[in-house]
């Protein structure tokens, strides 16, 4: 019996060479049902919409679509703010998708799964779906990166690209960075102790709102993450945060491929997208672009309600400045075909012919991940493969957190951890203080 039946839903044909599944759950839509894309026989991405069923097959062709891709670490319940806001929701489709290595999207980790390949796996979606083009927002170093490789190799899909916490090019990451990242991933995946877990957790939640967010908050993401990425799940968090370190460097080619209005979205209190590292580029490279930045804004601008107010005000303020046109009539999909051209447009672009003629009918076709990355993921997922019993398991017999962030806080009174909870001043919405533009935002007619 399929699903559908199993849930009291009439068989609808899909429109597409796959079949989207669904299932029973809870989250913070008004639907139960959650759908995945079958990419290939090992490889499932999860999406949602909002569309009262949660499925793709009910958008309104006159409205049009955002894919929304969630930040590092995360899944695409963390897009509520985003889908909650009537600026979006109201006016158009939102198709949420789960990269291959985040939330509920299922693939077999990969040493060779780069930004390369997530671009051609959101392209895949996007093709079985049937959708027509998008504008496409990105949180996060690797969802930027993947929907800058989207833009770039699949360029009639995309009609612009938001990007918040834009990865800054490989080269010009400072040392630390790298070796922080690393550092945590030790403390994170291969505690000795419930306590180093604990610490690993507050490092994370640091990085991630520099104490730009209310405690609540603060507490609601680190209960989320040690219930859905404990060390028992190494291998999901590490492919996670070795991602967002192995970003691709983007050469001056694949800059000007991107032909694209593009609105980069900063905080300038984050440590990694910091402005004052992507401001030389994005100026020289992207001329179609526009840089914005939020006073007092975190690396993870997009789940901070506060925060995440002024970006998607600034986001529908700049679609609101595009020229739209009415979506076209999708042809029937033919995955492997895209999948060819697409390969032929990267191997020009890149520079290496040898791509063109890779097999078509795989993802992992597209993945241009340095033999270094490779070996150092490998030497990651060997070790994850080497748990124990006596493995640290931070959920007590209910599935529960055993200590909250908040109750740590509260017992250490006013030692160190205190400090890092201490809220700058905030307005009811935070504010852009300063705005670059190169361009005026239009599309082609």
């Amino acid at each position: 019996m399929s699903d559908r039946h199993l849930i009291g839903l009439p068989v609808v044909a899909c429109p597409s060479l796959l079949y989207c599944r669904f299932f029973r759950v809870a989250s913070f839509r008004t639907s139960s049902l959650m759908p995945f894309c079958d990419i290939s026989n090992d490889k499932s991405l999860h999406y949602i919409t909002n569309t009262p069923q949660g499925d793709a097959l009910d958008l309104n062709p006159d409205k049009a679509v955002i894919l929304l891709l969630p930040h590092n670490v995360t899944d695409v319940t963390w897009l509520r703010e985003q889908f909650r806001d009537p600026r979006l929701s109201s006016r158009y489709n939102l198709v949420g998708i789960d990269l291959p290595h985040l939330g509920r999207s299922k693939a077999p980790v990969n040493a060779k799964q780069d930004a390369w390949v997530d671009a051609a796996d959101i392209a895949m979606a996007h093709e079985l779906l049937r959708l027509p083009q998008c504008h496409v927002f990105a949180s996060g170093a690797t969802s930027c990166a993947s929907a800058m490789c989207f833009a770039v190799v699949f360029p009639k899909k995309c009609l612009s690209l938001f990007l918040s916490a834009f990865p800054v090019q490989r080269a010009d990451v400072p040392d630390w960075i790298v070796q922080d990242k690393r550092e945590l991933a030790e403390f994170w995946c291969f505690p000795p102790d419930l306590e180093t877990f604990h610490l690993a957790t507050e490092i994370l939640v640091d990085f991630f709102l520099n104490n730009q967010a209310s405690l609540e908050l603060q507490n609601e993401l680190a209960v989320w993450w040690q219930r859905h990425y404990p060390p028992a799940k190494r291998e999901m968090y590490i492919t996670a945060i070795l991602r967002s370190v192995q970003t691709p460097q983007f050469s001056d080619k694949e800059f000007e491929a991107i032909q694209v209005p593009t609105l980069f979205v900063q905080g300038d209190k984050a440590l990694v997208s910091n402005p004052k590292y992507i401001d030389n580029f994005v100026s020289n490279k992207l001329p179609k672009s526009t840089t914005l930045v939020v006073q007092g804004g975190p690396e993870c601008l997009t789940i901070v309600p506060e925060y995440a107010s002024v970006v998607n005000r600034a986001f529908a303020q700049f679609l609101g400045k595009l020229s739209h046109r009415p979506p076209c009539q999708v042809s029937p999909p033919d995955p492997q075909d895209m999948c060819r051209t697409a390969l032929g447009r990267l191997a020009v672009i890149a520079d290496e012919p040898d791509i063109a003629q890779r097999d078509p009918t795989t993802t992992l076709a597209f993945s241009r991940a340095s033999t270094e990355d490779i070996s150092v993921f490998s030497e990651y997922l060997a070790r994850c493969v080497c748990g124990g019993e006596n493995e640290i398991n931070p959920l007590d017999e209910h599935g529960e957190p055993i200590m909250k962030f908040a109750e740590k806080i509260k017992e250490e009174g006013e030692g160190q951890y205190i400090r890092k909870v201490k809220m700058a001043p905030m307005a009811a919405e935070a504010e852009i203080v300063r705005v670059e533009s190169q361009t005026v935002w239009e599309t082609e007619p």
